[in-house]
């Protein structure tokens, strides 16, 4: 049996939470599938939680978070990243015209069977990790990568990151 990107995507939306949780891949939000962003394309996963606000005042006290997930069969590398930027930067546009860009951070988990290590593209989520993708005042939206394994067991997720080179000449 050929494992596809469509099967990981749908192994992943239809999960328990506790059972991602298990498994490396924490989720809390509503989850979407094949979330169209306007014009900027289609996304795997989009998961939302929404603010939370002073009762008070109605001022947002914790953002809400959207997580942008792109998934790949097999490898991730500079076109995957640049593929997803297209939804955080539809999601930034939808947001702002509604006026509540300021409401929410937006992360952006890149997901694969292995990370191009190549180059230096692994090295994006140590350099752009914070102040990435949002508005003041939260500007703590994420880049992060996670590899999968899939055998008889399941489901494995792993975090990626750290990445140098092997020979750093000093």
């Amino acid at each position: 049996m050929k494992f596809l990107e469509k099967d990981l995507e749908q192994i992943i939306f239809e999960s328990g939470r506790d059972s991602l949780e298990e498994k490396g891949l924490p989720m809390n939000g509503k989850l979407f599938r094949q979330l169209k962003i306007g014009n900027y394309g289609i996304a795997d996963l989009v998961e939302f939680t929404r603010p939370c606000y002073d009762g008070e005042h109605r001022e947002v006290f914790v953002p809400g978070v959207i997580t942008v997930y792109e998934l790949k069969k097999e490898h991730i590398g500079i076109a995957s990243f640049l593929q997803a930027l297209n939804y955080v930067k539809g999601i930034q546009m939808y947001l702002h015209s509604k006026k509540k860009e300021k409401q929410y951070m937006i992360n952006l988990v890149l997901i694969g069977r292995t990370l191009d290590t190549s180059g230096s593209f692994c090295f994006i989520t140590d350099m752009l990790g914070i102040e990435t993708f949002c508005h003041e005042p939260y500007t703590n939206g994420t880049i992060s990568f996670m590899t999968y394994n899939y055998t008889i067991d399941g489901l494995e997720f792993k975090s990626e990151s750290g990445y140098r080179l092997k020979n750093e000449g000093f």
